[in-house]
């Protein structure tokens, strides 16, 4: 297994473009046809790469369409920053909505 087909694996059950994947390997330095050897490189890899699916609520493109579960996605994200030995917090933005009673 090259590295590419084990980043468009880790991705799954999403579908990533052979583009995206590729520049998030070369991103992290990775060489998309070398054998499979770094679980954690390509963890942060796919981190990178799902983390761009967090803006939006669903794809389509002729007959293919794909929804996304926001909060499955975040699950996702942080067991691979886990592996990854990052901190998911960069990639996964925590959004906080003050009722305004602290203003002063």
């Amino acid at each position: 297994m090259t590295n590419l087909e084990a980043l468009i694996a880790e991705c799954e059950p999403f579908t990533i473009s052979k583009r995206v994947a590729e520049k998030a390997l070369a991103d992290n330095l990775i060489s998309p046809d070398s054998e499979y050897s770094s679980k954690t490189k390509i963890a942060k890899a796919a981190v990178e790469v799902l983390s761009r699916y967090l803006s939006l609520r669903s794809e389509g493109e002729g007959s293919f369409s794909q929804a996304f579960d926001k909060e499955g996605l975040k699950a996702r994200i942080k067991t691979l920053a886990e592996i990854a030995g990052i901190d998911a917090s960069g990639y996964i933005s925590q959004v906080t909505i003050s009722d305004g009673s602290k203003l002063w």
